[in-house]
């Protein structure tokens, strides 16, 4: 069907939907056992003053040993907590919190397709690739070749859909190149259950997750997703609910006009 080309191809960073909509606690660990794999990590760091590329490899390994068992595209939180099953969005997200509570600065980047890491330490720069597990790591030099190539790789793949017609409509009008704070992984995976509360016609409960993920991150492509979600939403409504809301809309404006707050 067509929402299944939506899923495929203007995101692929996938997540089935989870019963209602799960809640990333940013000051929480977001994996039992997390926040002790963090605290082990800090004392081996504290022991290894100045080994910060020994840090960062063993650190993603072990990471990946403890709580990244399998990639699976489109995988939940609720597999991550019971079977270490991931993707590109959960799997930076438990990569990321662990080094950003070493002292590295995280950065997401977002590409139409893909989501990874890029982290900044006192001696060097790493780019961290979550879906590969036995070399996602890349120093350096390195670091800035690999960026340049997987921007090249996902920029070529979506002028490719761009030129399909059945799948042109569902892309945003320019290429995604986006950088953000670790929390927009957060946005990015209420975002993914809204395209999937939206593929099973549940247009609300998609409006209602879209609007939870644009607080954390406004991409491109929620905000295209918005316009869309907001047109169709109001085409399915029944006559009478549209026409109430239709009713408060005007009802807000008015108040608005004279300067008053809606309450």
């Amino acid at each position: 069907m067509k929402w299944a080309i939506y899923i495929s191809f203007l995101l692929c960073l996938g997540a089935n939907p989870v019963f209602g909509f799960v809640h990333v606690q940013e000051s929480a660990a977001p994996v039992p056992g997390l926040n002790k794999h963090i605290e082990l990590w800090q004392r081996r760091q504290d022991k290894n003053p100045g080994q910060e590329r020994w840090l960062v490899e063993q650190v993603y390994l072990h990471t990946h040993q403890r709580f990244l068992a399998t990639y699976q595209n489109g995988a939940p939180l609720s597999d991550l907590y019971a079977s270490g099953k991931y993707d590109c969005v959960t799997g930076s997200w438990v990569l990321g919190t662990v080094y950003e509570a070493l002292g590295f600065k995280v950065t997401v980047h977002e590409l139409n397709f893909h989501v990874f890491l890029w982290i900044d330490g006192e001696r060097r720069s790493y780019l961290i690739e979550s879906t590969a597990p036995n070399e996602g790591v890349w120093i350096g030099k390195r670091a800035h070749q690999q960026l340049v190539q997987i921007r090249q790789q996902d920029s070529i793949a979506w002028a490719i859909v761009k030129q399909n017609p059945l799948t042109a409509h569902f892309l945003v009008a320019t290429c995604i190149q986006n950088e953000y704070n670790l929390s927009a992984l957060r946005g990015l995976y209420y975002y993914n259950q809204a395209i999937w509360a939206f593929d099973r016609r549940e247009y609300d409960m998609a409006h209602h997750l879209l609007q939870q993920g644009m607080e954390y991150c406004r991409s491109k492509r929620m905000k295209s997703f918005m316009y869309m979600l907001t047109n169709v939403r109001w085409e399915s409504m029944p006559e009478e609910k549209r026409m109430a809301e239709q009713f408060v809309r005007q009802y807000v404006a008015d108040l608005k006009s004279e300067g008053l707050t809606p309450q």
